[in-house]
């Protein structure tokens, strides 16, 4: 849609910046035949910013092995508004804390002391002066 906005514009204003000079008294005012340099100037740049806004549309590229950026964006602002906005009706499951049972007795709880074993506590020592 933009691009023929583009161009529509460029050729409405080709039309439009010709020179009539109504003095010359010329019957049905013909039109001067010279290029209009500000506005093909003016082409170039509206070109330029089109094929620059084509490629943002998709910034990772269209190849094969390149991932969708809009199913991207419209993942992460669903999971945004997710996360901010209460869900009444989602409500995760009730997951079971394994912490409950224990002591706090660190001798009595062998899932306390495996926690604290040290890294080396079984190696052997081998005295080299011996």
């Amino acid at each position: 849609v933009v691009t023929i906005a583009v161009y529509s514009f460029f050729c409405s204003s080709l039309i439009g910046e010709q020179y009539l000079d109504p003095a010359q008294k010329h019957v049905g005012h013909s039109i001067d035949l010279y290029i209009p340099l500000s506005a093909l100037l003016q082409l170039f740049f509206y070109i330029g910013w089109v094929k620059v806004a084509e490629a943002l549309l998709n910034p990772f590229g269209d190849d094969d092995h390149d991932f969708e950026f809009v199913p991207l964006i419209e993942r992460n602002w669903e999971m945004s508004k997710m996360i901010g906005e209460p869900q009444p009706n989602e409500i995760p499951p009730a997951v079971i804390n394994i912490g409950k049972n224990l002591t706090s007795d660190i001798s009595n709880n062998s899932f306390s002391l495996m926690m604290i074993s040290k890294s080396n506590e079984n190696i052997e020592y081998i005295d080299s002066n011996a």
